[in-house]
């Protein structure tokens, strides 16, 4: 079985593990309109670059010139510059890729996500990318809900949800109150979402829990937003807010003040 299997992709991935048990899934690797970036390579243990296709350099995440191939690093985030043979030159796709390991000298690359869709409602500068990090350390493999997704809540005093449901068994491994504390915490090591933290511009997150329908509900809003149905995809950060208006269900209580 061939899908996407890698950045928000992720969060799904168990689920269809388990609704095929006898199925080998493959991850597409990185595909876009402009050109190809990688390709699965099962002896490499993930996607590799496909050298023979284009031509790539790479730009730290931090800062600095750009890399080819053979200079990439183990463990290095990168944005992907595409040059291709019908004349598109040095052309910046958008997505970030980490270096997982290599394939002789060839870098495996994982996609993590787009650089775009930032959220910035008082400089706290939160991207897709960090909060799908944040995501995949909040829950334990083996207890992922089925769906979650944060999103920004635009009141007098802004605040950050996670839209959460949770089908059987699959519920959180702490109490609400405290989930809420550790997505707290762990937004907190972007600095500008420290900062806005400590100056009270931002409140704590909350948690929404979905009663019933989270995908379809998630789908429906998208189209609503002007996507096309094949272009939309599951993502653990939505920059959009208004979320609330669309699901079912409700906010938890607020945690009591001290």
């Amino acid at each position: 079985m061939s899908c996407w299997t890698d950045g928000a992709a992720r969060q799904s991935l168990e689920a269809l593990r388990k609704a095929f048990p006898h199925a080998a899934i493959q991850g597409k690797g990185l595909l876009s309109t402009e050109g190809v970036v990688t390709i699965p390579w099962s002896e490499a243990g993930g996607p590799i670059p496909a050298l023979d296709s284009h031509f790539y350099e790479f730009l730290p995440r931090e800062g600095g010139a750009a890399r080819l191939v053979h200079e990439l690093e183990a463990g290095g985030i990168y944005a992907v510059l595409l040059t291709t043979g019908g004349g598109l030159y040095r052309y910046r796709l958008g997505d970030l890729v980490r270096v997982t390991g290599f394939a002789g000298r060839t870098p495996v690359l994982e996609f993590l996500g787009r650089e775009d869709g930032v959220s910035d409602l008082r400089g706290e500068k939160l991207s897709p990318v960090f909060v799908e990090e944040v995501l995949n350390r909040l829950f334990p493999a083996s207890a992922k809900p089925s769906f979650a997704m944060v999103a920004p809540v635009h009141r007098r005093v802004p605040f950050y949800a996670l839209y959460i449901e949770c089908e059987g068994e699959r519920e959180p491994a702490f109490p609400t109150g405290e989930l809420s504390a550790k997505l707290d915490l762990l937004l907190g090591e972007n600095p500008h979402y420290a900062y806005c933290r400590r100056l009270g511009q931002l409140l704590p997150p909350r948690l929404y829990r979905i009663r019933r329908n989270a995908g379809q509900s998630y789908l429906n809003r998208c189209l609503a937003l002007g996507q096309r149905l094949g272009g939309i995809k599951s993502v653990g950060f939505h920059a959009t807010g208004g979320w609330e208006e669309c699901f079912e269900g409700a906010f938890e209580p607020e945690p009591a003040v001290t």
